[in-house]
């Protein structure tokens, strides 16, 4: 099962299929223990969003069968598809907005629908070749290695290593910012969000070095799917009941007040990347948007596996193009409802939003959606995703692990002193990267930008012209051309992005503690009308720029806005 191809020699009983851990077979050969897939079964965890080059953590299914009645159909691939892509994609999808405005965001999710369906055509046209020619393909890596020899299934072996320990270390950023939501372990946001990054470090090492000790438990999540059903469903159904519960405090929020940081309006038709950014900065935030779109549908790579488990895999395109579709419309709704609500002010995280009792003149203030107490429905929001993650963290990690020992299986069959640093340092990296990166959305695209993007796009494209399975019109190439000149400048600008927005200390604020930056003279004055403290009025009247607030600090704290409030 490893996507590094490596015959890797463990100690490790088979499973269900869903969760086996057995090594694949060699490519060009199908194994004759494989199970076949009940349907309805979801070929990658449904809590992710995205596989990203984790389609193998199921059972593949040898190619030579044809007539087993219990394979895929249609539907059973189209629900596959929606469990594998929606999830916690849809906690950021209307922040995306906020640099896209009304046109940009929704373009590029779309676009990222239509490649992703031109995708899926690609590698079905390639398998078919490649059967023609004597080759079973049963997974990805066998159709890399089909396609590129040993070369392609080692670089899809490379970014299939490192994409789950993004996903990982993703995973362990929401669950502590849920966390610190629901239950909040320190008074500063910031505080209590690595405090719970470090208690959850407890989970990771039990994963991560379970099997030394115990061997494989993986079978023991055997009944996660009927987990994930209810959970996926909740994110969607929750997110529209967050959005709806916060509509009627938009029109609490004065006119004067409807302006976000760098002078931008409530709401932006065109993209606006900023008062002062450069060309650069604007390539570098539209390939940001671009990768979170790639990284709703980076599932090109269980096409290959899904077609060999179909009972008709000549409709592996069309099933698959309808489950993109269904997923577009779902997401787009939640992008335009929410950025219609929340703005340019609203949070990365739709569950942060699901506040109630906010202070008066909250609008005034930074990260204002943010402000007040959790709503019931954002608690149960918060908890339904954490414990999801928390339990397919129980396939992930070791996944991880064993990714990492197939790009050195040799050092790793002889030496438990490397296989206990590599789990070590698995530990250790994924909690150091989510108590150093506060927003989940930084690391989502850049593990999108540096290896969804890869398997997900560009080598389905270079296969099929390598391969050659069908000859398609001058017009087609010049759009696959696009496409992946558009692929090289989302894992270019895209990782850029991630990276640059690492540094933004703004990310890291707590909410409420200080008033917006940029908003007028006359939202100052809505302020001081809303809080009604003289003190704070004073203040407010004297205060020409955050920095002058910050100075009355000073006589009338800023950080304690609570207590002006009361």
């Amino acid at each position: 099962w490893l996507q590094g191809g490596s015959n890797l020699a463990t100690s490790r009983a088979p499973t269900a299929p869903a969760l086996a851990m057995e090594p694949a077979p060699e490519a060009g050969q199908a194994s004759k223990d494989h199970a076949p897939t009940t349907p309805g079964q979801p070929a990658v965890p449904s809590s992710t969003p995205s596989s990203c080059g984790l389609e193998d953590l199921q059972e593949p299914l040898p190619a030579t069968q044809t007539s087993n009645p219990s394979k895929m159909t249609q539907t059973s691939l189209v629900l596959n598809m929606l469990l594998s892509i929606i999830g916690t994609t849809v906690l950021g999808i209307s922040a995306q907005m906020q640099v896209g405005g009304w046109i940009l965001s929704p373009l590029l999710l779309c676009t990222g629908c239509l490649i992703v369906v031109e995708m899926s055509w690609l590698v079905s046209m390639t398998m078919d070749k490649l059967h023609a020619d004597g080759k079973d393909i049963v997974d990805y890596p066998s159709y890399a290695d089909a396609c590129f020899g040993p070369i392609g299934r080692f670089c899809s072996g490379v970014t299939s290593s490192l994409a789950p320990l993004g996903m990982i270390c993703n995973g362990m950023i929401m669950c502590s910012d849920n966390l610190q939501f629901v239950w909040k372990i320190s008074s500063s946001m910031e505080a209590g969000r690595q405090i719970w990054a470090w208690l959850l470090t407890s989970t990771t090492v039990i994963y991560a070095f379970w099997d030394m000790f115990f061997g494989n438990f993986a079978h023991l999540l055997g009944k996660l799917d009927s987990v994930s059903w209810l959970v996926n469903a909740a994110c969607i159904i929750l997110a529209w009941v967050g959005i709806g519960m916060a509509a009627p405090e938009l029109g609490n929020i004065p006119e004067a007040c409807r302006t976000a940081p760098d002078g931008k309006g409530y709401w932006s038709l065109a993209p606006d990347f900023g008062q002062n950014a450069t060309f650069f900065d604007a390539m570098r935030r539209a390939a940001g948007i671009g990768s979170y779109g790639f990284y709703c549908f980076a599932v090109v790579v269980t096409v290959p596996k899904m077609k060999a488990q179909m009972a008709e895999p000549g409709k592996v395109v069309r099933g698959s193009s309808v489950a993109f579709a269904t997923c577009t419309v779902l997401f787009l709704s939640i992008m335009i409802s929410g950025y219609t609500v929340f703005g340019n002010l609203g949070s990365d995280s739709i569950i942060k939003a699901m506040t109630t009792n906010r202070p008066a003149g909250w609008w005034a203030l930074n990260k204002p959606w943010e402000t007040g107490v959790g709503t019931g429905c954002g608690y149960v929001f918060a908890l339904a995703i954490t414990v999801n993650l928390l339990l397919t963290d129980g396939i992930y990690v070791p996944t991880t692990v064993s990714h990492l020992e197939g790009l050195v299986p040799r050092l790793f069959e002889r030496s438990v002193v490397a296989k206990f640093f590599l789990r070590l340092a698995v530990c250790l990296v994924r909690t150091l990267v989510a108590t150093s990166i506060s927003q989940f959305l930084v690391m989502t695209n850049l593990t999108s930008s540096l290896f969804c993007v890869f398997n997900n796009i560009l080598m389905p494209i270079v296969a099929f012209h390598t391969v050659k399975p069908r000859p398609v019109s001058a017009a087609r190439k010049a759009m696959h051309a696009l496409i992946f000149a558009f692929g090289l400048f989302v894992v270019v600008c895209g990782s850029w992005d991630a990276i640059a927005q690492m540094g933004n200390s703004a990310n890291k604020e707590d909410p409420g503690i200080h008033l917006r930056d940029g908003i007028s003279a006359e939202c100052k004055a809505e302020y001081c009308a809303a809080t009604g403290h003289p003190s704070a009025c004073a203040r407010v009247a004297a205060a020409d720029d955050l920095g002058a607030v910050a100075a009355a600090a000073a006589i009338v704290p800023w950080p304690h806005l609570h207590a002006i409030h009361q």
